[in-house]
């Protein structure tokens, strides 16, 4: 699952052109944002995106999802999925707070994202819990 997750993470930084680390976290040890599928994380000073955190969870269930495993499905990722919660933190690079122009640089980014080549298939990959970081 670990080697699904960087190559996704690496394919669509390389279509979008971004090089902020992204990485895997638990989010119910950000206080406030457990249930937060995405998170950038800010420098205090200069408010620049330093690095984005996908929570552990989320990730687990996009790879059922990618990989088409209905055994390990807890629930179904309905609302976002796995390139738009990247496209969304993406965004806060460009416009930090949630609104209209911060909606339509994700709207923007998921566009060229998917106007690219498609993502190839997921290769077969045994299934196992995400080892906490």
């Amino acid at each position: 699952m670990r080697a699904w997750f960087e190559a996704e993470v690496s394919r669509i930084k390389a279509i979008l052109g971004f090089d902020v680390p992204i990485i895997i976290a638990d989010h119910d040890e950000y206080k406030g944002h457990e249930q937060a599928l995405g998170i950038a994380h800010a420098d205090r000073e200069t408010g620049e995106v330093i690095a984005i955190t996908i929570d552990e969870f989320f990730v687990e269930e996009s790879f059922a999802v990618a990989h088409k495993d209905e055994h390990r499905l807890a629930w179904v990722v309905e609302f976002d999925n796995f390139e738009e919660v990247i496209c969304h933190e993406l965004a806060h690079l460009k416009y930090w707070h949630h609104g209209r122009w911060h909606n339509r640089e994700t709207a923007r980014l998921l566009e060229k994202l998917r106007s690219a080549a498609p993502a190839p298939a997921p290769a077969s990959e045994e299934v196992q819990a995400v080892p906490r970081v």
